[in-house]
């Protein structure tokens, strides 16, 4: 426990010996700056003082001035945040349209390309069925051969004996159901399947139609768009177009879901007509 006076002051100082001497030269430091200046601050203290009043000095000259340059600056960024805006807006309008005239072209393509792959399909079915009823005509005139050849052969032999013109009816009787159903089958299933893709035809036209009307409706609203109108009127053409297209995508989903019905119903075809031919 050290005491030392400071300032006409007793001061007991409790510690280890080397901060006690650092703080020891500071103080002694400190007092001579205050002596040999003969004032009640340090020298440090003093320019520090200074430099704080030629602030607040330029502080009071500028604070007049300020507040219209900053109102005018203020007015200056809402103008050109504004007209910046707009710039963006108009921006994004044109990407979007852009990306919205590139769905409708991609759309028209696919359904071109559908279109074509449809047309080819219903005419290799048609095909098909030639092939198949021309199949069963041929069968047909070879049971006809075989029967005669049958007949010829059994006439031959016995010739004079009732039993084989009754044979030879039964026969005949037999081979003509026979014929006679393979005929009815074949008629049923290709009539059915012929209903089938008719009406998917006649369903897939009609969404056609339909999208044809909603491409026409969104170039109409886009003119509109165009003829710069008001704000109100600008955002009920966006939820207009923003309906149409949702429309058009729709429609191109059922139109799609059909298009793989009609490729289920024409592998069917296939598979089912397959072993006559």
């Amino acid at each position: 426990l050290i005491s030392l006076v400071v300032e006409g002051k007793l001061v007991w100082l409790r510690g280890s010996t080397p901060p006690l001497v650092d703080y020891v030269s500071k103080l002694v430091t400190i007092n001579g700056e205050l002596y040999k200046s003969g004032a009640e601050s340090s020298v440090r203290n003093e320019n520090i003082e200074t430099i704080t009043e030629e602030l607040l000095s330029l502080i009071r000259k500028v604070k007049g001035v300020n507040s219209r340059i900053k109102s005018f600056r203020m007015a200056l960024r809402s103008v050109w945040s504004e007209q910046k805006i707009q710039e963006i807006e108009r921006r994004l309008e044109m990407f979007r349209e852009a990306i919205n005239l590139r769905v409708v072209v991609n759309f028209r393509t696919q359904f071109d390309l559908v279109t074509l792959r449809l047309e080819g399909k219903f005419d290799n079915l048609d095909a098909n069925a030639r092939l198949l009823l021309d199949a069963i005509i041929d069968c047909r005139d070879v049971f006809e051969t075989k029967l005669e050849e049958q007949t010829e052969t059994l006439r031959g032999f016995h010739a004079n004996t009732a039993a084989v013109a009754r044979a030879r009816e039964e026969a005949r009787s037999y081979f003509t159901d026979v014929l006679r159903l393979l005929n009815v089958v074949s008629q049923d299933r290709h009539e059915s399947s012929q209903r089938e893709s008719e009406k998917l035809q006649e369903t897939m036209l009609r969404i056609v139609e339909e999208m044809e009307e909603q491409r026409a409706l969104i170039e109409r609203l886009q003119r509109e768009r165009e003829r710069d109108p008001s704000l109100r009127e600008r955002l009920d053409l966006r939820d207009r177009l923003n309906t149409a297209y949702a429309v058009l995508f729709r429609l191109a989903m059922v139109l799609a879901g059909l298009q793989l019905e009609t490729a289920e119903i024409l592998n069917y075809k296939a598979d089912t007509y397959g072993p006559y031919l």
